[in-house]
């Protein structure tokens, strides 16, 4: 059968399938012989032939991975699979008391839990031979340019410099294109790929082709009905528009066309094929969802395309008030588009207030976002440099905001790849081409610290803070193991600053230098503009990590009747998981275990994770999940941070219109205990998908107008800014085991407990018994069986030298007992814990803009700035009355303040400009006529010889113009008529210089008085007459503060006119400061007794303000 089938594909030895160009050995086949001989006759002989040698080859090389994909295509695999004696045993599947558990890749960190390299323009090969680097980088993705036919622009030039763009102007949706390379070459890099453990994923654009219609494939014009057509966008608040019109002239695909669906799935399933592992989709936004518009277009699209065999997707929302954020994320991740531009904006202002960088401005599941400093959008959009919204940043503000963010808990960071050279306002310097790697900032030590950092820290928790209030410093704590530190200051700051990270050693995996952190207080400091990446060992390889993906440790519910859960490990030896404390089991990372099938509603299961770090140290993890009844209710909270004297809750989903009551919904209860606000839904609700907005019926409401509502969580507290956490039900389990402590009077080096009970049975072994160590309360401690209370256990304290306590029978032992010379002491009244708020004002900030149309020096508010708000929570200890301690465990800001913006003028004033090239000399002695004798430094005569030339006079006194090359000479003043000059004879000339005017002496001040600095206003001071000086002299304040010094106070400088001037800070007007003005060396002082009223801007006379 087998040669029969060869010869008629007129092959003798061996099949040669052209399209891939592999062999496939006869022998191969023969070894087969249940293959099918009608199959093999068919049309689909090929393809199937073609997924039989790779399933082979996987299993020969034993690469589940390739497996895996292998597996989801979907011709004939089932059969090839049960060719293969073994292997099933690449997917298994087990059950352990009663719960399933299947085996998958070995990949420690998953895609959606690891970082992003955004190799944007890097051609195949460029990736291919920067692999190991990405690897050693930790990047665990790598993101490909669209890897489609594309317009060939310009005669197929690689310039960046309008060149980027044909990237996103697809011809066919075949892979292969001139800028990154061809399939074969797509492959050869996946291979390489696979071999480092680096996903790909590519950047697909499925919303529209390019604008040339000419050069869209005949392929694609085949179908009918392919296009939406090229009309653009007009009314980008349209959600109708957006999704069905064209963005920027290209021809818009017709998504709603099943046909157009298929050819673009084909697509999308080669390139899994090819080795791809996920997808970015371009213009995501601009494709309908599911349903949208039913009556007019009804569109699958989105159901179909991510049908595609490949691991991780997240598609480009950018977020403004119609993007219908929530409801993409229920299909995929989306990017994070605000969030980037408020880290922008940290960066930019240098003020990471803690509040704001954990403020992902989306509403969605932050693990559903994919979070940038910038993306190639923000960096190369524009006609010119200036345009781009990111350009601006450096390298150092890449590193800081890259730090900030990929330090966090949740949402998948995507670093974006520079061109080589770019950055400080130049998007394209050309130094390389497109299809080059881009720039090495990729692998700076800084990014790789941070990199390897978010990969160890999976599943930890996340505390961010800005250490002693300094929001310069943001400082991003994970768990209790490590903490990223960001200094956006150009001065190095102090560090001594509370934290959760436990006592010990910490080593930055940047510098190497070691910190301390002792007390719950982290010492040491930060240099200017640099990132710490702080961690608990050596290296990355002490940190041990054990997590269920996607939860944190704690209580969670869920509504199906059975739940999958991801096992993850890094770092740890002999993993083991146990269900409801039974049996552990061994595992490695990725298992997935399912819970929930023989579990009741209401019961609880207990998912305990256990493992040994690198030391051999016990690390373990507890998560629990409620099973809840669908049918039942849950309760919703909100913290009604703006403390409105009613709160509603008004809920929808997009089956029901009104959940509830018609708009404002319905009123929310107070609950006592904890201060939230509250209603009780069905759990259907949920399973409907319902959102739910917070409102105070008075105009006031969130999320804000024209914005979706917060999707509804079992048991969910909401905030302004949406879900906040799970309102925990309290699980008691019974206490086996209690501490006692004894407080060591005679401070013993070392106590010893002893301890028999009734029988005389030595419990802790011989005399002296055993050693005791002291616990975070600084008393020696120890844990013992709570059963010894009721089994009449007598304990007795020595130092093993002699001395002891009791002297005769031990004491009475006591679950949690505090013992000292004489017994137990007496317990101290319960701490009470409660959660309180205090309310704090954001000062705003000012931003001064340089405006060309006022005159220099001059201000003009044209934003007022208002503070903002912001609400600390703190955790309060209480014993009785007395407030014993206090720990800030949050901080919101319910209103970003609003800052300022003065416009400054930078117009040079006319008599600027004509004082330009004029020096002045003031004639005190009244002379008939003023001459200037100017020379260079040879000697040379510059504008006539002796007496040289006659001055003119203006209101500034007498002048003469020169022009710019005079500049550096000499001058003589003269009367010819008298013989008198200044300087003397057989002396040099004064040293010229513009602008300013001599007195007889050579001393000379500006003709105008030099523009007030930021935050000083002028004083000015009529000169009373015949005054050559003045002094002002200030004073305020019980006692009396002197912030000019003592008196006469400081000198005034003296303007052309005469009178006097001098600049003195603007706060000195919140100071109640009152001013002396005083003729040197004498007793003359205006006013003669309480000094005048301090006034911005004030002009004096001797008798007051003018």
């Amino acid at each position: 059968m087998i040669l029969s089938f060869c010869n008629r594909l007129h092959l003798a030895n061996d099949l040669i399938l052209k399209k891939r160009r592999v062999l496939i050995p006869l022998q191969l086949i023969a070894r087969f012989k249940v293959i099918n001989c009608r199959y093999i006759f068919s049309r689909k002989c090929e393809r199937f032939l073609i997924i039989f040698y790779e399933v082979y080859m996987a299993y020969q090389s034993q690469s589940k991975r390739i497996l895996s994909k292998l597996v989801k295509k979907a011709v004939g695999v089932t059969l090839i699979l049960s060719m293969f004696a073994g292997i099933e045993q690449a997917f298994t599947i087990t059950s352990v008391n009663g719960e399933t558990i299947v085996a998958s890749s070995n990949q420690q960190v998953s895609m959606k839990d690891g970082t992003v390299l955004h190799a944007w323009c890097w051609s195949f090969n460029a990736i291919k031979e920067n692999m190991a680097a990405i690897k050693e980088a930790g990047y665990t993705s790598v993101q490909t340019s669209p890897i489609n036919a594309v317009v060939v622009g310009n005669g197929g030039d690689k310039k960046f410099t309008n060149q980027w763009y044909y990237h996103y102007q697809p011809t066919a949706y075949t892979i292969g294109n001139y800028q990154l390379g061809t399939e074969a070459e797509f492959i050869e890099m996946n291979r390489v790929a696979e071999q480092y453990g680096i996903k790909i994923i590519v950047d697909a654009v499925l919303n529209h082709t390019t604008s040339d219609y000419s050069k869209v494939s005949s392929e694609i014009k085949s179908i009918n009905n392919w296009t939406h057509g090229a009309d653009r966008i007009s009314n980008w608040n349209s959600r109708e528009e957006v999704t069905q019109k064209s963005l920027l002239g290209l021809w818009e695909l017709n998504t709603q066309n099943p046909e157009v669906q298929q050819y673009l799935l084909k697509f999308l399933k080669n390139a899994v094929s090819d080795g791809a592992d996920g997808f970015r989709y371009d213009a995501a936004k601009h494709i309908e969802l599911p349903g949208e518009y039913p009556n007019q277009y009804g569109s699958n699209f989105w159901n179909v395309i991510l049908n595609n065999g490949s691991e991780f997707q997240y598609g480009e929302v950018l977020q403004d008030n119609i993007s219908r954020d929530a409801d993409y994320a229920n299909l995929m991740s989306i990017t994070a588009s605000q969030y980037g531009h408020s880290i922008r904006e940290i960066l930019r202002n240098r003020n990471a207030n803690a509040g704001n960088l954990g403020n992902y401005r989306a509403g969605v599941d932050p693990s559903k976002l994919v979070l940038w400093v910038e993306s190639h959008d923000t960096y190369a959009n524009g006609n010119t440099d200036s345009e781009s919204e990111s350009a601006w940043m450096s390298d150092e503000d890449l590193k800081l905001g890259w730090a900030m963010i990929t330090a966090r808990a949740k949402g998948t960071p995507l670093f974006f790849s520079r061109p080589v050279g770019g950055g400080k306002g130049v998007r394209f310097p050309e130094q390389t081409k497109i299809g080059d790697a881009g720039s090495n900032l990729y692998k700076d030590p800084t990014i790789v610290a941070v990199n390897k950092f978010h990969n160890a820290m999976v599943g930890q928790s996340e505390y961010i803070r800005n250490p002693n209030g300094d929001t310069n410093v943001a400082m991003i704590e994970r768990g209790t193991q490590g903490a990223v530190i960001a200094n956006l200051s150009d001065s190095e700051k102090s560090l001594n600053t509370e934290t959760k990270l436990a006592n010990g050693t910490y080593k930055d995996q940047i510098s190497g230098k070691i910190y301390t952190v002792s007390n719950g207080r982290l010492s040491g400091s930060i240099a200017r503009r640099s990132v710490l990446v702080l961690t608990k060992g050596e290296s990355f390889d002490d940190l041990a990590s054990l997590s269920v993906q996607g939860y944190k440790e704690g209580i969670h519910t869920f509504l199906k009747d059975t739940l999958n859960l991801t096992l993850q490990t890094s770092n740890t030896s002999e993993a083991t998981y146990s269900v409801n404390n039974g049996a552990p089991i061994k595992f490695e990372n990725g298992k997935v275990i399912t819970i929930g099938s023989q579990v009741q509603f209401g019961e609880t299961v207990t998912v305990t994770l256990s493992a040994k770090n690198a030391k051999g140290e016990t690390v373990q993890s507890v998560y629990r999940f409620t099973k809840e009844e669908p049918n039942a209710n849950t309760t919703i909270y909100f913290d009604n941070p703006e403390n409105w004297n009613q709160v509603y809750a008004y809920m929808y989903s997009g089956t029901d219109t009104v959940l509830l009551n018609k708009w404002p919904g319905t009123a929310m209860s107070k609950d006592s205990a904890t201060g939230y606000y509250t209603i009780t839904v069905p759990n259907s609700f949920i399973n409907k998908g319902a959102r739910v907005l917070f409102t105070n019926n008075q105009g006031a409401q969130y999320p804000h107008p024209q914005s979706m509502g917060f999707e509804v969580k079992t048991n969910g507290l909401y905030s302004r800014d949406g879900f906040v956490k799970v309102v925990e039900k309290q699980i008691i389990e019974p206490e086996t085991q209690t501490t006692i402590r004894f407080e060591n009077p005679d401070k013993w080096t070392d106590v010893f407990v002893y301890m028999y009970n009734a029988k005389g049975e030595k419990l802790l072994g011989a005399w002296p018994g055993t050693k005791m160590e002291k616990d975070g309360t600084g008393l020696f401690a120890i844990t013992l069986p709570i059963s010894y209370e009721t089994d009449g256990v007598k304990v007795l304290f020595s130092n093993n030298k002699g001395a002891q306590y009791p002297q005769s029978l031990g004491f009475e032992f006591k679950s949690g007992g505090t013992y000292s010379k004489d017994g137990l002491v007496a317990e101290q009244p319960d701490s009470e814990f409660k959660e309180e708020n205090e309310e704090l004002p954001i000062p705003f900030e000012t931003e001064y803009v340089d405006n060309p149309e006022l005159e220099k020096g001059q201000k003009v508010t044209r934003v007022e700035g208002q503070d903002g708000v912001k609400t600390i929570t703190y955790r309060s200890e209480y014993i009785g009355d007395q407030l014993v301690s206090k720990t800030k465990i949050s901080e919101t800001v319910s209103k970003e303040p609003v800052t300022q913006v003065v416009e400054v003028g930078t117009k040079v004033p006319d008599i600027e400009q004509q004082l330009a090239h004029r020096v002045y000399f003031n004639n005190s002695q009244g002379w008939s006529k003023v001459y200037a004798y100017v020379y260079d430094n040879k000697g040379v005569p510059l504008v006539g010889n002796w007496p040289g030339k006659e001055m003119s006079q203006d209101e500034y006194g007498y002048y003469i113009e020169l022009g710019e090359e005079f500049a550096g000479g000499k001058v003589i003043f003269n009367n010819p008529d008298t013989k008198v000059q200044f300087t003397a004879q057989n002396k040099p000339g004064y040293d010229l210089e513009f602008r300013q005017v001599y007195e007889l002496d050579g001393s000379h001040r500006a003709v105008l008085p030099e523009p007030v600095a930021e935050d000083f206003t002028r004083i000015t001071f009529e000169n009373p007459g015949g005054w050559g000086a003045a002094n002002v002299y200030a004073y305020y304040g019980h006692p009396i503060q002197m912030p000019l010094g003592a008196w006469p106070g400081q000198a005034m400088l003296k303007d052309s006119k005469g009178h006097f001037y001098i600049d003195l800070p603007e706060e000195y007007a919140n100071s109640n400061v009152k001013l002396l003005f005083n003729k040197p060396n004498s007793t003359i002082q205006f006013p003669v007794s309480v000094g005048f009223d301090f006034k911005v801007d004030g002009h004096y006379t001797k008798d007051g303000l003018k």
